[in-house]
């Protein structure tokens, strides 16, 4: 039953920019009609018509779709980004720093990374942008533009417990919101104790489902270990 459920769970929770509902997979009305389906073909299976040519098709489908993997990163002695070391130095050797407006941004960029004071290369997309959240890691630097109010971090001023209560489920299901990176360093780290899913036990189901989560709604976004 519970491959009814998810399959039921997923056409009512589609992935895409135009698309911003998450179902309950929880929902009574949806383990309902699972049941309901589940013994309908359970009634029907050994009736059912046997193919000759669905398990070579499926085997066919799955050689093609394998995936290749690269791995990423820093290789032992190889020497860190610039920008990384200026933002370790910048930030204590700690690995995120919080930002609350661009302008705050643009400074740390001109004086700490000593980056170039010219509007072209000093992200001008982030304008209208606030509360950054900046990650260093052997990749090197990323950004999270209006995030930084969902991070529970000792050091960040900018948390709001009540905003990443109605908010913060977004970083797992919009599609381009934010790095991955990031989002596996905040979840190892505990640092979206808040997020939830916007329905009853949502709380429960995020954390301990996240990655699920992540990869069914992010898709090309999503990258795993």
């Amino acid at each position: 039953m519970e491959d009814v459920a998810f399959l039921l769970w997923a056409i009512n929770s589609p992935v895409g920019e135009d698309y911003e509902l998450v179902e309950n997979p929880m929902d009574a009305d949806l383990l309902e009609l699972s049941e309901l389906i589940y013994k309908r073909l359970d009634e029907a299976f050994e009736q059912a018509p046997i193919s000759n040519h669905l398990a070579d098709d499926w085997l066919m489908e799955a050689a093609d779709g394998r995936r290749t993997y690269r791995a990423t990163g820093s290789l032992p002695g190889e020497k860190m980004p610039e920008n990384v070391a200026r933002f370790m130095e910048a930030s204590g050797g700690e690995s995120l720093m919080y930002f609350d407006s661009y302008l705050a941004l643009k400074m740390f960029f001109i004086h700490s990374l000593k980056w170039e004071d010219k509007e072209d290369e000093l992200l001008p997309d982030l304008m209208e942008c606030e509360n950054f959240v900046l990650y260093a890691n052997p990749k090197g630097l990323l950004i999270g533009p209006d995030v930084a109010t969902y991070f529970a971090d000792p050091r960040n001023p900018l948390y709001d417990a009540e905003a990443s209560e109605e908010e913060a489920y977004e970083l797992f299901t919009e599609q381009g919101l934010f790095p991955f990176d990031l989002l596996k360093y905040a979840m190892k780290n505990n640092l979206l104790p808040d997020a939830q899913l916007p329905f009853e036990n949502g709380k429960t189901l995020l954390h301990d489902n996240w990655d699920f989560l992540a990869r069914w709604f992010l898709g090309e976004y999503y990258e795993g270990n």
